[in-house]
């Protein structure tokens, strides 16, 4: 896409739109930023030293017009464009224009649950074998700030969301991964197929010589059964049967657990990869399955998995271990925004009784039917946020143990006089932090900092 000559719009000034002002305010002829919000002083005079002019506003007038004005919109994944579909032609998305910038692999990751995670690790495992592996995306540094510099790397991972998938039109990593997907953002997507195709581009438009690595359970699901170019390899828990594995081709492999082993099933053998039990406890099963894979097909040994990973810590908010008070535990997995990832926080602690707090927003998904799946996991649910009603109504409806309050605050009070010593409380919201919270990482952050006031007063 040629940008010389053309006026350049930049739809939201966050980490997306300030990486794409930096690159590209020399472009092109002109650059113009929208944001709803007002920015800055310090924002607007680094706009001024590029160069480009900036509007405030998120009503249809002010947004017809900045469309209008520009030739092509880079638009930041949080900015929902279903209402300018007519103009779709103008947008381009980030990971387009990265993708026809960066001349070195890309190995992305996505999914409902485990992408950060398994971004996190796998990027410092490989940046071991080879330090000059980038890592960014939808978490860290903005994608388009790598171009600048990317003579000093030899690949890229990043993590991406399924906004940032949903705007793309050209994107083929090298290697596509794809965790899972359970029901998430509906009420952006506007239906859980919706939000399938979205994940699904990350391997849509990849070519022969590129890979994909999805769950096996997701082989119909993703359309699979139909002829994609790139070449796709599986994962499942455990090995599967015989008529499963026949249906596999010789191009594919499949990776898998088999009596405390992974394993790879490869032209009708298989092959032990590594002993689970060398595997580290930081994090769940599933997440070393999909990294040991990874390993795998780059040709690096799993071996010395556990002295690599002995240094490194797990981004917060993920199942975090904050404090042991009176014989009661405390986790922040405010991280878990999905019903899938706090069940599997609940799987993981399920070995003694757990208050679970539970809040936020759905995002389009109805969390009756988890509240149903996880009585007898949890001793008790306390429900907080703007949600809190309908949540507590699904738990008097299953018989689970329930308190409700309107603060996160009070949701821990109110958990400390159901918790008793031994057992354990954990913010596992299944819901998004926005009702009452900028985003996950303040919620968790103040989640630790209450803990930690509790903690003084001991």
């Amino acid at each position: 896409m040629k940008l010389e000559q053309k006026n350049i719009g930049i739809w939201g000034f966050g980490i997306v739109g300030k990486a794409a002002a930096q690159y590209l305010h020399n472009k092109c002829k002109r650059l113009e930023i929208l944001d709803k919000r007002q920015l800055t002083c310090q924002e607007q005079d680094s706009l001024q030293q590029l160069g480009a002019t900036w509007s405030q506003g998120d009503d249809h007038e002010t947004i017809k017009s900045f469309i209008t004005r520009n030739h092509y919109i880079i638009v930041s994944p949080g900015v929902d464009t279903r209402a300018y579909g007519y103009v779709a032609h103008k947008f381009i998305a980030e990971l387009d224009l990265f993708h026809s910038l960066y001349k070195k692999p890309i190995i992305a990751i996505t999914g409902s649950v485990g992408k950060t995670t398994i971004t996190h690790l796998l990027g410092n495992i490989l940046s071991f074998h080879n330090p000059r592996w980038w890592i960014g995306g939808n978490i860290g540094t903005g994608m388009l700030d790598v171009l600048k510099c990317q003579d000093q790397t030899d690949g890229a991972i990043i993590e991406l969301s399924s906004f940032q998938l949903d705007q793309c039109k050209s994107f083929a990593p090298d290697l596509a991964i794809i965790t899972n997907i359970y029901p998430n953002h509906l009420d952006r997507h506007g239906s859980f197929i919706n939000y399938v195709q979205a994940k699904t581009k990350i391997f849509a438009h990849q070519q022969n010589k590129q890979v994909a690595l999805i769950p096996l359970a997701l082989r119909s699901t993703l359309g699979l059964d139909k002829e994609i170019a790139s070449t796709v390899h599986f994962f499942c828990p455990t090995k599967p049967d015989h008529a499963s594995l026949q249906q596999l081709t010789s191009t594919n492999i499949l990776f898998y657990y088999d009596n405390g082993n992974v394993m790879a099933y490869k032209d009708s053998a298989s092959i032990m990869i590594v002993e689970e039990k060398n595997l580290p406890s930081i994090s769940f099963s599933e997440n070393w399955l999909i990294i040991c894979a990874v390993l795998f097909l780059c040709q690096k040994s799993c071996d010395n998995i556990n002295e690599i990973v002995s240094h490194i810590a797990l981004p917060e908010h993920r199942l975090e271990h904050v404090s042991t008070i009176d014989g009661i535990d405390f986790y922040n997995d405010s991280k878990g925004t999905t019903t899938a990832a706090t069940l599997a926080a609940i799987n993981k602690l399920k070995n003694r009784p757990i208050i679970l707090m539970l809040g936020g927003i759905g995002k389009g998904v109805d969390r009756t039917d988890f509240i149903k799946q996880i009585k007898g996991d949890v001793k008790a649910i306390v429900c907080f946020g703007n949600e809190r009603e309908t949540l507590a109504k699904a738990c008097k409806t299953n018989e689970i143990p329930f308190a409700m309050t309107e603060t996160l605050d009070a949701a821990l009070d109110a958990s400390l006089k159901l918790a008793n010593r031994g057992e354990q409380i954990v913010l596992s919201p299944a819901g998004s932090s926005f009702d009452q919270f900028k985003n996950y990482q303040e919620r968790g952050d103040h989640f630790k900092k209450c803990i930690g006031l509790l903690r003084s007063k001991k």
